[in-house]
């Protein structure tokens, strides 16, 4: 039976990637017909590890493979969705050998930001505490 989504104790677990370059910035991008940034990544689909998912998400969201470095989460939070649902953010930093939007991704934008620049940015809501993790 699956799980009934509207339920008040119902959440949602998902996994993202924090890619940072030599500077210390980490990677956001924008998806096409969003205006939040956000860290590549999302739920985990039936069956995964939370490796595979994340690799999955990469290579669906951004058009490249990364590499997870981390076995376990680098930083975890709860938060709410754009929907008003609950989630369980495992954040894994990643290295993503050669970035660029993939011509087939959703990603159209992307930039990298420090701790004094990500405050001023809309982040996705599920995002938004990774600026007390910088």
């Amino acid at each position: 039976m699956p799980p009934d989504t509207t339920a008040s104790n119902y959440f949602q677990i998902s996994v993202k990637g924090l890619f940072l370059n030599s500077e210390g910035k980490a990677l956001l991008f924008k998806e096409r017909g969003k205006n939040t940034w956000d860290l590549p990544g999302g739920k985990i689909e039936s069956g995964e590890d939370l490796i595979e998912a994340l690799q999955r998400e990469c290579l669906e969201e951004l058009g490249v493979p990364c590499s997870v470095t981390d076995e376990q989460p680098y930083a975890a939070w709860t938060a709410l969705d754009k929907d008003g649902k609950w989630r369980v953010v495992l954040c894994f930093r990643v290295t993503i050998p050669q970035f660029h939007c993939g011509a087939d991704s959703p990603c159209h934008e992307f930039d990298f930001f420090d701790k004094s620049t990500i405050v001023s940015i809309r982040l996705a809501p599920h995002t938004d505490q990774l600026k007390e993790w910088m």
